[in-house]
Protein backbone atom coordinates (compact mmCIF):
# COMPACT_ATOMS: atom_id res chain seq x y z
CA UNK A 1 0.00 0.00 0.00
CA UNK A 2 2.79 2.41 0.94
CA UNK A 3 4.67 1.76 -2.26
CA UNK A 4 1.53 2.16 -4.32
CA UNK A 5 0.90 5.62 -2.87
CA UNK A 6 4.50 6.73 -3.34
CA UNK A 7 4.45 5.44 -6.91
CA UNK A 8 1.29 7.46 -7.47
CA UNK A 9 2.94 10.59 -6.11
CA UNK A 10 6.08 9.93 -8.18
CA UNK A 11 4.05 9.67 -11.37
CA UNK A 12 2.04 12.78 -10.50
CA UNK A 13 5.15 14.77 -9.59
CA UNK A 14 7.09 13.82 -12.72
CA UNK A 15 4.12 14.62 -14.92
CA UNK A 16 3.54 17.96 -13.23
CA UNK A 17 7.17 19.01 -13.38
CA UNK A 18 7.34 18.12 -17.06
CA UNK A 19 4.06 19.68 -18.06
CA UNK A 20 3.32 22.48 -15.60
CA UNK A 21 6.58 23.75 -14.21
CA UNK A 22 8.13 24.08 -17.25
CA UNK A 23 27.46 39.55 -2.57
CA UNK A 24 29.47 40.18 0.25
CA UNK A 25 28.60 39.20 3.85
CA UNK A 26 29.77 40.22 7.28
CA UNK A 27 30.32 37.75 10.11
CA UNK A 28 28.37 38.09 13.33
CA UNK A 29 29.66 37.40 16.83
CA UNK A 30 28.44 33.78 16.78
CA UNK A 31 30.27 33.03 13.55
CA UNK A 32 27.26 32.95 11.24
CA UNK A 33 27.13 34.84 7.95
CA UNK A 34 25.19 38.03 8.49
CA UNK A 35 22.80 39.44 5.86
CA UNK A 36 23.75 42.85 4.46
CA UNK A 37 22.24 45.77 6.22
CA UNK A 38 11.26 49.63 2.44
CA UNK A 39 8.28 49.00 3.60
CA UNK A 40 5.60 48.63 0.90
CA UNK A 41 1.96 49.50 1.34
CA UNK A 42 -1.02 47.30 0.59
CA UNK A 43 0.15 45.60 -2.62
CA UNK A 44 3.59 46.28 -4.10
CA UNK A 45 2.07 48.42 -6.85
CA UNK A 46 -1.21 49.00 -8.63
CA UNK A 47 0.43 47.15 -11.53
CA UNK A 48 0.93 44.00 -9.45
CA UNK A 49 -2.11 41.74 -9.25
CA UNK A 50 -2.77 39.26 -6.45
CA UNK A 51 -4.19 36.14 -8.10
CA UNK A 52 -4.59 34.24 -4.86
CA UNK A 53 -2.99 33.73 -1.45
CA UNK A 54 -3.67 31.85 1.75
CA UNK A 55 -2.36 29.52 4.40
CA UNK A 56 -3.33 26.37 6.27
CA UNK A 57 -2.44 24.39 9.37
CA UNK A 58 -2.67 20.69 8.46
CA UNK A 59 -2.79 18.03 11.18
CA UNK A 60 -0.73 14.84 11.07
CA UNK A 61 -3.93 12.93 10.33
CA UNK A 62 -4.42 15.03 7.20
CA UNK A 63 -7.35 16.93 8.69
CA UNK A 64 -7.67 20.68 8.17
CA UNK A 65 -6.70 22.50 11.36
CA UNK A 66 -7.53 26.03 10.24
CA UNK A 67 -6.42 28.71 7.82
CA UNK A 68 -7.40 31.42 5.37
CA UNK A 69 -7.99 31.69 1.62
CA UNK A 70 -8.03 35.10 -0.09
CA UNK A 71 -10.60 33.85 -2.61
CA UNK A 72 -12.97 32.78 0.21
CA UNK A 73 -12.87 29.32 -1.34
CA UNK A 74 -12.56 26.12 0.67
CA UNK A 75 -9.23 24.74 1.81
CA UNK A 76 -9.32 20.95 1.49
CA UNK A 77 -6.65 18.74 3.02
CA UNK A 78 -6.09 14.98 2.93
CA UNK A 79 -3.50 12.33 3.80
CA UNK A 80 -2.39 10.13 0.89
CA UNK A 81 -0.17 7.80 2.90
CA UNK A 82 2.45 7.88 5.64
CA UNK A 83 3.93 11.37 5.59
CA UNK A 84 2.19 12.25 2.30
CA UNK A 85 -0.36 15.06 2.10
CA UNK A 86 -2.45 17.04 -0.35
CA UNK A 87 -3.69 20.62 0.17
CA UNK A 88 -6.17 22.30 -2.20
CA UNK A 89 -6.92 26.04 -2.23
CA UNK A 90 -10.19 26.54 -4.09
CA UNK A 91 -10.44 29.53 -6.41
CA UNK A 92 -6.67 29.71 -6.96
CA UNK A 93 -6.60 27.79 -10.23
CA UNK A 94 -3.38 29.26 -11.57
CA UNK A 95 0.24 28.39 -12.24
CA UNK A 96 3.26 30.47 -11.20
CA UNK A 97 2.38 30.30 -7.50
CA UNK A 98 4.80 29.95 -4.60
CA UNK A 99 4.48 28.04 -1.32
CA UNK A 100 6.52 27.75 1.87
CA UNK A 101 6.14 24.82 4.29
CA UNK A 102 7.38 24.16 7.82
CA UNK A 103 6.75 21.18 10.10
CA UNK A 104 4.68 21.75 13.23
CA UNK A 105 4.90 20.03 16.61
CA UNK A 106 7.32 19.05 19.35
CA UNK A 107 9.27 16.28 17.55
CA UNK A 108 12.07 16.62 14.97
CA UNK A 109 9.96 15.99 11.84
CA UNK A 110 10.66 18.00 8.69
CA UNK A 111 8.29 18.79 5.82
CA UNK A 112 8.82 19.83 2.20
CA UNK A 113 7.00 20.32 -1.10
CA UNK A 114 6.72 17.82 -3.91
CA UNK A 115 5.11 20.07 -6.50
CA UNK A 116 1.83 21.79 -7.28
CA UNK A 117 -0.97 21.06 -9.71
CA UNK A 118 -3.60 23.32 -11.18
CA UNK A 119 -7.20 22.23 -11.61
CA UNK A 120 -10.06 24.20 -13.10
CA UNK A 121 -11.11 25.45 -9.66
CA UNK A 122 -8.12 25.00 -7.36
CA UNK A 123 -4.35 24.97 -6.84
CA UNK A 124 -3.12 21.73 -5.24
CA UNK A 125 0.08 21.36 -3.24
CA UNK A 126 1.65 17.99 -2.45
CA UNK A 127 3.68 17.83 0.79
CA UNK A 128 6.00 15.16 2.21
CA UNK A 129 7.18 14.90 5.83
CA UNK A 130 10.19 12.94 7.08
CA UNK A 131 11.91 12.03 10.32
CA UNK A 132 15.52 12.96 11.00
CA UNK A 133 16.72 9.79 9.23
CA UNK A 134 14.85 10.75 6.06
CA UNK A 135 12.03 8.21 6.37
CA UNK A 136 8.48 9.28 5.63
CA UNK A 137 6.55 9.98 8.82
CA UNK A 138 3.27 11.64 9.74
CA UNK A 139 3.57 15.25 10.85
CA UNK A 140 1.46 18.35 11.18
CA UNK A 141 2.68 21.33 9.15
CA UNK A 142 2.04 24.93 8.16
CA UNK A 143 1.78 25.89 4.49
CA UNK A 144 1.53 29.41 3.02
CA UNK A 145 0.86 30.08 -0.67
CA UNK A 146 0.85 33.25 -2.76
CA UNK A 147 0.53 34.07 -6.45
CA UNK A 148 1.15 37.47 -8.04
CA UNK A 149 1.53 38.77 -11.58
CA UNK A 150 2.66 42.03 -13.16
CA UNK A 151 5.34 44.45 -12.07
CA UNK A 152 5.66 47.79 -10.31
CA UNK A 153 7.73 48.75 -7.27
CA UNK A 154 10.71 46.47 -6.63
CA UNK A 155 11.17 44.59 -3.38
CA UNK A 156 9.20 41.33 -3.65
CA UNK A 157 10.13 38.13 -5.46
CA UNK A 158 9.82 34.35 -5.50
CA UNK A 159 10.73 31.37 -7.67
CA UNK A 160 11.04 27.60 -7.84
CA UNK A 161 14.37 26.06 -8.82
CA UNK A 162 15.24 22.56 -10.00
CA UNK A 163 18.28 20.84 -8.53
CA UNK A 164 20.24 21.99 -11.59
CA UNK A 165 19.19 25.64 -11.18
CA UNK A 166 16.45 25.77 -13.82
CA UNK A 167 13.90 28.44 -12.81
CA UNK A 168 10.10 28.17 -12.95
CA UNK A 169 7.12 29.77 -11.19
CA UNK A 170 9.03 33.05 -11.01
CA UNK A 171 7.83 36.51 -9.94
CA UNK A 172 9.67 39.80 -9.40
CA UNK A 173 7.62 42.90 -8.53
CA UNK A 174 10.26 45.16 -10.09
CA UNK A 175 10.07 43.34 -13.40
CA UNK A 176 13.58 41.91 -13.20
CA UNK A 177 14.52 38.38 -14.22
CA UNK A 178 15.22 36.01 -11.31
CA UNK A 179 18.05 33.52 -11.86
CA UNK A 180 19.72 30.63 -10.02
CA UNK A 181 23.35 29.52 -10.27
CA UNK A 182 24.80 26.29 -8.87
CA UNK A 183 27.92 27.23 -6.89
CA UNK A 184 28.86 23.75 -5.69
CA UNK A 185 27.10 20.60 -4.56
CA UNK A 186 24.00 21.68 -2.64
CA UNK A 187 24.89 25.39 -2.76
CA UNK A 188 23.00 27.88 -4.94
CA UNK A 189 23.04 31.62 -5.53
CA UNK A 190 19.61 33.08 -6.27
CA UNK A 191 19.63 36.53 -7.89
CA UNK A 192 16.49 38.65 -7.52
CA UNK A 193 17.12 42.08 -9.09
CA UNK A 194 15.60 45.30 -7.85
CA UNK A 195 15.90 45.05 -4.07
CA UNK A 196 17.25 48.20 -2.42
CA UNK A 197 17.29 46.88 1.15
CA UNK A 198 18.57 43.66 2.66
CA UNK A 199 15.97 43.93 5.44
CA UNK A 200 13.68 41.25 4.02
CA UNK A 201 11.71 38.16 4.92
CA UNK A 202 13.54 35.24 3.25
CA UNK A 203 12.36 31.62 3.37
CA UNK A 204 13.23 28.43 1.50
CA UNK A 205 11.48 25.05 1.24
CA UNK A 206 13.02 21.99 -0.42
CA UNK A 207 11.12 20.27 -3.23
CA UNK A 208 11.24 16.69 -4.53
CA UNK A 209 10.48 13.13 -3.50
CA UNK A 210 13.48 12.45 -1.23
CA UNK A 211 14.27 13.45 2.35
CA UNK A 212 16.54 16.36 1.40
CA UNK A 213 16.04 19.78 2.96
CA UNK A 214 17.13 23.34 2.19
CA UNK A 215 17.76 26.51 4.17
CA UNK A 216 18.86 30.12 3.80
CA UNK A 217 22.66 30.31 3.79
CA UNK A 218 22.94 34.11 3.63
CA UNK A 219 21.64 37.03 1.63
CA UNK A 220 22.55 40.53 0.42
CA UNK A 221 20.81 43.25 -1.56
CA UNK A 222 19.88 41.19 -4.61
CA UNK A 223 21.23 37.70 -3.91
CA UNK A 224 20.32 34.83 -1.60
CA UNK A 225 22.56 31.83 -0.98
CA UNK A 226 20.63 28.58 -0.51
CA UNK A 227 22.14 25.48 1.07
CA UNK A 228 20.62 22.00 0.72
CA UNK A 229 21.44 18.75 2.51
CA UNK A 230 20.48 15.09 2.41
CA UNK A 231 19.25 13.25 5.52
CA UNK A 232 22.82 12.53 6.64
CA UNK A 233 23.66 16.24 6.59
CA UNK A 234 25.86 16.06 3.48
CA UNK A 235 25.44 18.81 0.86
CA UNK A 236 23.09 17.60 -1.87
CA UNK A 237 21.72 19.10 -5.06
CA UNK A 238 18.03 19.69 -4.39
CA UNK A 239 15.15 21.60 -5.91
CA UNK A 240 13.66 24.36 -3.80
CA UNK A 241 11.02 27.07 -3.52
CA UNK A 242 12.16 30.48 -2.26
CA UNK A 243 10.27 33.65 -1.32
CA UNK A 244 11.69 37.06 -0.44
CA UNK A 245 9.31 39.77 0.78
CA UNK A 246 9.62 43.20 2.45
CA UNK A 247 7.67 42.39 5.64
CA UNK A 248 5.19 39.50 5.82
CA UNK A 249 5.09 36.67 3.27
CA UNK A 250 1.99 38.15 1.61
CA UNK A 251 2.80 41.66 0.42
CA UNK A 252 0.97 44.51 2.11
CA UNK A 253 -0.68 42.42 4.82
CA UNK A 254 -0.11 42.85 8.54
CA UNK A 255 2.84 40.87 9.84
CA UNK A 256 6.57 41.01 10.27
CA UNK A 257 9.85 39.20 9.99
CA UNK A 258 13.12 38.86 11.84
CA UNK A 259 16.53 37.26 11.41
CA UNK A 260 17.45 35.59 14.70
CA UNK A 261 21.12 35.01 15.52
CA UNK A 262 22.62 34.13 18.87
CA UNK A 263 19.19 34.38 20.47
CA UNK A 264 18.82 38.03 19.46
CA UNK A 265 17.19 40.09 16.70
CA UNK A 266 20.10 42.05 15.17
CA UNK A 267 19.20 45.66 14.39
CA UNK A 268 18.36 46.23 10.74
CA UNK A 269 17.08 42.73 10.03
CA UNK A 270 13.53 42.93 11.34
CA UNK A 271 10.49 44.81 10.06
CA UNK A 272 6.78 44.82 10.90
CA UNK A 273 3.69 46.06 9.10
CA UNK A 274 1.19 47.26 11.69
CA UNK A 275 -2.55 47.74 11.70
CA UNK A 276 -2.39 51.46 10.86
CA UNK A 277 -0.11 52.90 8.16
CA UNK A 278 -0.22 56.27 9.96
CA UNK A 279 1.51 54.84 13.03
CA UNK A 280 5.04 53.49 13.42
CA UNK A 281 4.64 49.73 14.05
CA UNK A 282 6.27 48.25 17.11
CA UNK A 283 9.22 45.92 16.39
CA UNK A 284 9.05 42.16 16.72
CA UNK A 285 10.50 40.78 19.95
CA UNK A 286 11.78 37.43 21.20
CA UNK A 287 12.34 35.71 24.53
CA UNK A 288 13.93 32.42 25.53
CA UNK A 289 11.62 29.74 26.95
CA UNK A 290 13.83 26.89 28.09
CA UNK A 291 15.57 25.67 24.93
CA UNK A 292 12.91 27.28 22.72
CA UNK A 293 12.50 30.85 21.51
CA UNK A 294 9.16 32.66 21.59
CA UNK A 295 8.68 35.19 18.78
CA UNK A 296 6.13 37.96 19.38
CA UNK A 297 4.39 40.28 16.95
CA UNK A 298 3.68 43.14 19.34
CA UNK A 299 0.52 44.80 20.55
CA UNK A 300 -1.62 46.89 18.17
CA UNK A 301 -0.46 45.14 15.00
CA UNK A 302 -3.51 42.86 14.74
CA UNK A 303 -7.22 43.70 14.80
CA UNK A 304 -8.63 43.15 18.30
CA UNK A 305 -10.69 40.06 18.91
CA UNK A 306 -8.78 37.83 16.51
CA UNK A 307 -7.59 34.30 17.12
CA UNK A 308 -4.72 32.05 16.07
CA UNK A 309 -6.11 31.48 12.52
CA UNK A 310 -5.56 35.22 11.89
CA UNK A 311 -1.81 34.65 11.52
CA UNK A 312 0.57 32.06 10.13
CA UNK A 313 4.17 31.60 11.39
CA UNK A 314 6.92 30.27 9.10
CA UNK A 315 10.51 29.55 10.18
CA UNK A 316 13.60 28.50 8.18
CA UNK A 317 17.04 27.56 9.52
CA UNK A 318 19.90 29.87 8.48
CA UNK A 319 23.62 29.53 7.88
CA UNK A 320 26.01 26.76 6.86
CA UNK A 321 25.19 24.36 9.70
CA UNK A 322 22.78 21.42 9.46
CA UNK A 323 20.39 22.20 12.33
CA UNK A 324 16.70 22.54 11.53
CA UNK A 325 13.91 24.59 13.13
CA UNK A 326 10.13 24.30 13.27
CA UNK A 327 7.03 25.80 14.87
CA UNK A 328 5.90 24.19 18.14
CA UNK A 329 2.81 26.33 18.65
CA UNK A 330 1.34 29.79 18.24
CA UNK A 331 -1.59 31.90 19.38
CA UNK A 332 -3.13 35.36 19.56
CA UNK A 333 -3.88 37.20 22.80
CA UNK A 334 -5.75 40.45 22.33
CA UNK A 335 -3.87 42.11 19.51
CA UNK A 336 -0.56 40.30 20.01
CA UNK A 337 0.59 37.12 18.24
CA UNK A 338 3.28 34.79 19.63
CA UNK A 339 4.88 31.62 18.25
CA UNK A 340 7.33 29.13 19.75
CA UNK A 341 10.31 27.98 17.65
CA UNK A 342 12.20 24.75 18.41
CA UNK A 343 15.45 23.61 16.77
CA UNK A 344 17.16 20.23 16.34
CA UNK A 345 20.53 18.94 15.23
CA UNK A 346 20.91 16.73 12.18
CA UNK A 347 20.25 13.58 14.23
CA UNK A 348 16.96 14.98 15.50
CA UNK A 349 18.14 15.88 19.01
CA UNK A 350 16.72 19.13 20.35
CA UNK A 351 19.25 21.93 20.74
CA UNK A 352 19.01 25.34 22.33
CA UNK A 353 17.32 27.55 19.72
CA UNK A 354 19.61 30.40 20.77
CA UNK A 355 22.50 28.51 19.17
CA UNK A 356 20.75 28.05 15.80
CA UNK A 357 20.23 31.09 13.57
CA UNK A 358 16.93 31.21 11.67
CA UNK A 359 14.59 33.48 9.75
CA UNK A 360 11.06 33.90 11.05
CA UNK A 361 7.95 35.55 9.61
CA UNK A 362 4.40 36.16 10.84
CA UNK A 363 1.80 36.71 8.10
CA UNK A 364 -1.72 37.90 8.90
CA UNK A 365 -4.83 37.56 6.77
CA UNK A 366 -5.60 41.23 7.51
CA UNK A 367 -4.59 44.37 5.64
CA UNK A 368 -3.68 47.52 7.59
CA UNK A 369 -6.65 49.62 8.70
CA UNK A 370 -7.27 52.73 10.77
Amino acid sequence: MEGTIMNKISIVAVGLLAGLLGSACAVSADGTSEPEAENLGAQSSALVTTVGSGYAWVLASGSFGGGWNSTSGAITTSKLGTGQYQVDFAGQSSTNANAQVVAYGSSSTRCKLVTNAVGTTYTRWLVLCHDAAGALTDSAFNILTDHRTGSGSAGSAYLTSSMSGSVSDSFNSGGGTNTVAVDSTGVYTVTMPGFTSANSSVHVTATGLNGNRCQVGSWGLTTVRVRCFDASGAPANTGFSIARRPSSLIDGQIGGHGWVSGGTLPSGYTLTTGSCPNNIPQPMTLAASGNDIVMTLPDATLPPGGGWPDVMPIVTAYGSGTNTCKVVGWGVSGTTASATVRCFDNAGVQVNASTTPFTFTFTSKHFPFC
